[in-house]
């Protein structure tokens, strides 16, 4: 072991490869599933397709899919001049030049807010390459768009502005209570020496999602998550958490289910979310957001109660299918229950 050098850092498709980066989990994972069966004369690897990909087929997948998401809402030049500039903003050998943008002042603008609405989901994550592809793909256009962080700063300052507007009209002090929160929280953390942090945390929080179904490779997905938030965090002597914030929870980011299992026959898709109206989803989302940044056991267990409870209450008996959808209850997965 002595022979090697280790990093806490996720390598780039342009890192000299001098070090062990945390892409070894994903390695290691590749390997706990290739120990040969001598009865069937196969392996647990090729059973379930579990092959890592390589780093830069992920960098290159990563980049047509944030390339064609961002296209459809740049409309100042030509579908080709856009795809080309880009194409440069996510190439990491790119020399980019803070002082002279690629894009416009407005156009900077729409891509960091529709950056904020981007919902990016690997139905078979694996161990987290491309999760972990998107995200340094993300914060490098942060980095290189907004340097300072003012305009992500106004984006999920305004978000949060929101939700406490909302909170106040419904007279939820729960809600209202959090909101505030959320705000103290968002200054501290953009006044961290690191601007990365503050960006990966939201990021991770607003717009990745994953799914495998081996547990092994969810959970080694969101060790590669905490070490990546780790190596960001700022190295300010804090006696309460021993120099680091606490950690989030990816229970409902990166799930163990079978994303195969097709959803309940229908004759139309509307019918199966017919008798979910009102806040439902609404309510889904505030939940599982106060969960994201739930640290102790007790509170930890409150939520995860609190979720079954919202879930158990809207899918009521007369509607089986859409308890069973979300409920993912099958023989061959866990899902979002088993999850919770």
């Amino acid at each position: 072991m002595h022979q090697y050098k280790f990093t806490i850092e996720e390598n780039t498709p342009q890192d000299e490869e001098i070090a062990l980066d945390p892409e070894l989990l994903g390695k290691v994972f590749e390997n706990l599933l290739a120990s040969y069966n001598p009865e069937t004369k196969t392996t647990a690897r090729k059973q379930t397709g579990s092959f890592y990909t390589p780093r830069e087929i992920v960098d290159y997948m990563v980049d047509e899919s944030l390339i064609a998401y961002f296209l459809a809402h740049l409309h100042d030049a030509s579908e080709e001049e856009n795809r080309s500039r880009l194409q440069k903003l996510l190439d990491y050998s790119y020399h980019y030049d803070t002082h002279h943008h690629l894009f416009n002042d407005d156009e900077r603008t729409v891509i960091i807010l529709k950056l904020n609405d981007l919902t990016l989901l690997d139905p078979a994550c694996g161990s987290g390459a491309f999760p972990m592809g998107a995200l340094n793909k993300l914060v490098l256009m942060l980095k290189r768009l907004d340097p300072n962080n003012a305009l992500w700063k106004r984006q999920n300052k305004l978000r949060l502005t929101q939700d406490l507007k909302r909170a106040e009209k419904a007279k939820n002090p729960v809600a209202i209570a959090h909101t505030k929160a959320e705000l103290k929280k968002l200054e501290l953390s953009f006044s961290e020496a690191s601007q990365d942090y503050p960006r990966k945390l939201y990021l991770i929080e607003r717009c990745i999602y994953g799914i495998d179904i081996q547990p092994i490779a969810t959970q080694i997905a969101k060790l590669r998550f905490f070490i990546s938030l780790l190596v960001d965090q700022s190295d300010k002597p804090n006696q309460a958490n021993r120099g680091f914030e606490p950690l989030p929870n990816l229970d409902f980011k990166l799930v163990t289910a079978n994303t195969l299992v097709a959803a309940p026959e229908t004759h139309n898709a509307d019918d199966m979310f017919a008798s979910v109206q009102g806040d439902f989803f609404e309510q889904l989302e505030q939940k599982t957001h106060e969960y994201f940044n739930t640290h102790t056991p007790q509170e930890k267990e409150h939520k995860k109660q609190s979720i079954e409870k919202l879930i158990d209450q809207k899918c009521a008996e007369k509607n089986k299918r859409l308890k069973a959808f979300l409920t993912t209850k099958s023989p061959h997965t866990k899902g979002l229950k088993s999850e919770i």
